[in-house]
């Protein structure tokens, strides 16, 4: 498969959040995603996640994100035809201490005022659920009936093809991979200082992800380096300065009003560095 030459969305990675991501841009009606995965899906570390699910967070807003994804996980096999492995099974936590229990009982009032079915439960009927836990040594319980667990390849799978499913209904944008069939400028043509030359490469508007985060802090920084090698050039072809006077170098370029300042400025080199060889006049 040939990867297509322009995105509007690329989702680097697929695993778990990748594919979710993908499944819910789709279902927005965003037609024009790309996700790259280095090998197959769920290959990383998503292939050995146990696929516990919970649904009780520190704060209301990641419970009710919890809640979502249970009632996704349990719909998904009927929407897409393929299974995610879930199963309600419900959990069970306990506590050996006085101590510890007292931090359970917050948390089942914390989850009846997060609407999470939640109750405090004896080691006898801790143990009655869960027949192979010794329960002797311990000062209570409490049981979540709404949790459960799935599969993390089986889940990933059927999110990715939920994503095409919508994509396909949505009607727009791409067919295929998810080629643009809509004409586009090639080659490369010059729009004047401040606007970048077109030269034909793949175009990626918002990248997504980890790796995609840390190659635009590389990409900063090279434009930095660049502006900064500039400026140097351009000072060592000056008359030599006289004696006591302040080299000009990249300490008196960052010493004007502040640093923020003075890396404004190399910002301002290396962007008109980036916009092409009609933007020779740099900033002095």
């Amino acid at each position: 498969m040939t990867l297509p030459t322009h995105a509007e969305i690329v989702i680097v990675g697929g695993g778990i959040a990748g594919c979710s991501t993908a499944y819910h841009l789709a279902k927005m009606g965003k037609t024009n995603v790309l996700l790259l995965e280095q090998g197959k899906l769920t290959s990383g570390t998503t292939w050995h996640a146990a696929g516990l699910v919970g649904q009780m967070r520190p704060n209301r807003n990641m419970t009710q994100m919890s809640k979502y994804g249970i009632e996704l996980y349990a719909s998904l096999e009927l929407e897409t035809g393929l299974a995610t492995g879930w199963k309600q099974c419900g959990s069970v936590n306990v506590a050996r201490t006085p101590e510890r229990m007292k931090v359970l009982r917050k948390q089942v009032a914390m989850a009846n005022s997060f609407g999470v079915e939640c109750h405090e439960i004896s080691p006898q009927e801790a143990g009655d659920k869960y027949p192979i836990m010794r329960t002797d040594d311990l000062a209570g319980a409490i049981w979540l009936p709404g949790d459960g667990k799935a599969n993390p390849a089986d889940l990933c799978m059927s999110l990715a093809k939920g994503a095409q499913h919508a994509r396909r209904e949505d009607g727009r944008g791409r067919r295929g991979h998810g080629r643009d069939h809509r004409e586009r400028p090639r080659g490369r043509r010059a729009d004047g200082p401040g606007r970048r030359a077109l030269r034909g490469h793949r175009e990626l508007r918002r990248p997504v992800g980890a790796p995609a985060r840390q190659a635009r802090r590389s990409q900063r920084a090279a434009v930095l380096r660049r502006a900064f090698l500039h400026r140097h050039r351009q000072d060592s072809r000056r008359a030599p300065h006289a004696a006591g006077d302040a080299r000009p170098g990249r300490l008196h370029l960052l010493q004007g009003r502040s640093r923020r300042a003075g890396y404004g400025r190399l910002r301002a080199q290396g962007q008109a560095l980036e916009d092409g060889p009609d933007s020779r006049h740099l900033p002095v």
